[in-house]
């Protein structure tokens, strides 16, 4: 009986992807591709498919190949323009990989080709080739072989067997042009989540929806393959997979076949790339893009990131600032709700700092010195309407001088970004860009904000975090407004890490980090400055300190030394980042770092031994031992592990024994590089060594702090009887805590 699933939301009405998330791995350099290509090497069977922009055409009814039907995915004849390839995906049993071939075949067409002739033409375990398996692949294979010439064309070329499951789900009953949804619907019972086929598939990053999307149409070819070619009754089954890929093995043809003879009159569009801006020379001025493009990229990107993609005109006399659009959306929107976009340009490589974590985790950005003039390139900022962008920490945010970063002039915003000043918008700019936004935004406690669609009287409504992954923005304080908060919270942790612990209270050190057995929660209450204080970044000498307080589940980063080529430049840079981002204290040996101006939240570790290292900071810091903390953040990376893991992604995984998955229940995995723990014999040990080590390191750390503050008080009661009777009618306390009267 089939049941109405019409009223449920389209991620629950949609078949989902089998593969935990952590499954699926981002391929855009050479070291990526390694480890990519020692995951499918070894599969029987992979699965293809790729994107590309829709197509240009000189007839409507051929606008968009993947519009035009489930037939392959092929345009009208009078087609002449092509968009590449801008993505492949090839899916295993254990992993789904996402060729980002714009990139991919631009700056290493080498290693790209070596990649698909290991994963799809090398001979496996038994010497026989696996079998490549697509829906429509013959459009796929031709328009890869068509958007890269030369050696990935000729990998391409080479894949000896191929199969496509759109003539074997002909053959098998599913219609004359069936269409892959259609076809997992019958087999599995669920279709596919469609949105994003005509995404803008040349954007970087995607977004996550592109990437499940691009992750799911992959995998799912491996799904149904059972399906179409032992039955209906076989399809999903697991332990089916090898018997079909034998059997798809031998109805493969070579992809030459597939492939034919490439129509010289299609021409393939150059591959998208971010154009470098250069402020010399005399360009011819771009016409200005329109609020239609906007809401475009509106309708392209907001559903999926869980907005609202409808456009809110005001009235056109509606001026540019903040208060002007709060006061034409009503009384009660304040104009910080109101986002204003602004075009920056950096001398530099502004992908360094795309990702801070990363950067700080050892990753750098190239540099640029040596090689002449520095090229100007894009950076979109979102701040709070009422706000004004502080140069100098974006400038700090990529790694350059004060003076390599500025506002982009008017004729800029329009040559590069697409719109004038005061109509910017967040996304649809004319180039891809790094995006910035500043926390305020991002911790807008008003509700919706509203930032603008092409014009001063135009603007569309959502929530912060909509906002964020929509433009696959940074976040961090970038107005001066916030910078100056940022700074403020630091100046008081320095002021904590800077003085004794007999100034502080029980109240004040006490953060609770974790249980002694028999101690109140609740008389421990923490408060949002203790919760920021919390969070520790060790620099490269502090590894096994960051490891231990982990074990505590304290939130430590650490930033491993930079390399000796890298000392040159800011070897403090990373890890000052990292704390300016986090507002953490930084944990280091090098006193050099405490005089720098930008550390203010630096705390000097003076011992080698990391047991006393711990209990110097413990003791300093009033961490606390609480069992309920324990081991809830991962040694490897510092992500929390909070997530339980579902019955079918402990199946899935691989990394897992056999004998584990048969003896234990109950699994966790790592919020950011997802890995898998449960209990077992090595987490028995740890346990036993925080037990032995850390817990009395710790406890013992805290007792003599107690013990200080004890006799300090002591000292303080016994000056105030000395004083009483000395004659004094009025005797005061003269220490810390004390006040005059």
């Amino acid at each position: 009986m089939d049941i109405d699933q019409s009223y449920l939301p389209t991620h629950l009405r949609t078949l989902p992807l089998d593969l935990p998330r952590g499954a699926v791995r981002w391929v855009d350099d050479v070291r990526s591709l390694a480890a990519v290509v020692a995951q499918l090497s070894t599969e029987a069977a992979v699965g293809i498919d790729t994107e590309w922009v829709p197509d240009a055409s000189s007839r409507s009814s051929g606008a968009s190949s993947r519009s035009s039907g489930a037939s392959g995915r092929k345009g009208s004849a009078t087609r002449r323009v092509e968009s590449p390839t801008a993505l492949v995906q090839l899916s295993g049993e254990r992993c789904i990989a996402l060729l980002d071939a714009t990139r991919l075949g631009r700056e290493c067409p080498e290693e790209f080709a070596a990649a698909l002739r290991e994963t799809l033409c090398a001979p496996r375990v038994d010497d026989r080739p696996p079998v490549v398996v697509g829906f429509g692949v013959a459009d796929d294979l031709r328009r890869l072989a068509s958007s890269y010439p030369g050696v990935v064309a000729n990998a391409v070329r080479e894949i000896p067997r191929v199969l496509c499951l759109q003539r074997a789900a002909t053959d098998s009953g599913h219609g004359s042009q069936p269409g892959l949804s259609s076809v997992c619907q019958s087999l599995l019972g669920q279709p596919l989540d469609k949105r994003e086929r005509c995404g803008d598939w040349s954007r970087r990053p995607l977004t996550e929806a592109q990437i499940l999307y691009g992750a799911q149409d992959a995998r799912v070819l491996l799904r149904i393959l059972p399906g179409l070619l032992l039955g209906k009754s076989r399809a999903g089954d697991r332990a089916a997979r090898g018997e079909a890929a034998d059997l798809a093995f031998g109805l493969a043809s070579p992809a030459s076949d597939f492939i034919g003879t490439i129509d010289a009159t299609v021409r393939i569009a150059n591959p998208p790339s971010i154009p470098v801006i250069a402020t010399r020379g005399n360009p011819d001025d771009a016409t200005p893009l329109t609020p239609a493009d906007v809401a475009a990229s509106l309708r392209d990107r907001l559903p999926s990131a869980g907005g609202d993609p409808a456009v809110i005109e005001l009235g056109v006399e509606t001026g540019p600032a903040a208060s002007d659009t709060a006061s034409s959306l009503g009384d009660d929107v304040p104009p910080e709700s109101v986002v204003k976009s602004m075009g920056v340009m950096v001398a530099g490589d502004t992908t360094i700092a795309l990702d801070p974590v990363a950067r700080a985790l050892g990753a750098s950005g190239g540099d640029s010195r040596g090689s002449g003039k520095r090229p100007w390139e894009p950076v979109m900022l979102l701040l709070r309407g009422t706000d004004r962008a502080d140069l100098r920490t974006i400038a700090r945010h990529f790694g350059v001088a004060r003076r390599h970063a500025r506002l982009a002039t008017p004729d800029e915003c329009v040559r590069v970004f697409g719109y004038p000043p005061g109509s910017m918008p967040p996304l649809g700019h004319r180039v891809e860009c790094p995006t910035l936004m500043d926390t305020a935004i991002r911790t807008f406690a008003g509700g919706s904000v509203y930032p603008g669609a092409g014009a001063p009287h135009l603007v569309f409504r959502c929530l912060p975090a909509v906002l964020e992954r929509a433009t696959a923005a940074t976040t961090l304080p970038i107005a001066e407004s916030s910078v100056e908060e940022a700074t403020r919270r630091r100046a008081a942790a320095a002021a904590v890490a800077s003085s004794g612990p007999g100034a502080h209270s029980d109240s004040s050190i006490d953060w609770a980090l974790g249980e002694i057995v028999g101690d109140d929660d609740a008389s421990h209450p923490t408060t949002d400055a203790e919760e920021r204080q919390r969070r520790f970044v060790a620099d490269g000498s502090l590894g096994r300190l960051a490891r231990w307080l982990r074990c505590l589940g304290v939130d430590a980063e650490h930033v491993p030394a930079p390399t000796q080529s890298s000392q040159t430049k800011n070897p403090y840079g990373a890890l000052l980042a990292l704390a300016q981002r986090d507002d953490r204290v930084i944990l280091t040996k090098d006193r050099r770092l405490l005089q720098r101006k930008d550390a203010l939240g630096a705390f000097l570790v003076e011992e080698d031994d990391p047991k006393r290292q711990l209990a110097r900071v413990s003791a300093h810091f009033g961490l606390r031992f609480r069992r309920g903390r324990l081991l809830t953040r991962c040694a490897k990376c510092n992500g929390a592990v909070e997530r339980r893991c579902t019955p079918e992604e402990v199946a899935a995984n691989d990394a897992i024994p056999a004998k584990v998955k048969a003896s234990t229940s109950e699994f966790w995995a790592c919020g950011r590089c997802e890995k898998v723990y449960w209990v077992g014999p090595k987490s028995h040990l740890a346990m036993s060594f925080i037990n032995a080590e850390i817990a009395p390191t710790v406890t013992r750390a805290n007792d003599e702090m107690a013990r200080m503050q004890n006799e300090r008080l002591r000292e303080l009661e016994e000056a105030v009887v000395e004083e009483a009777m000395g004659g004094n009618p009025w005797p005061r306390r003269t220490g810390p805590g004390s006040r005059e009267e």
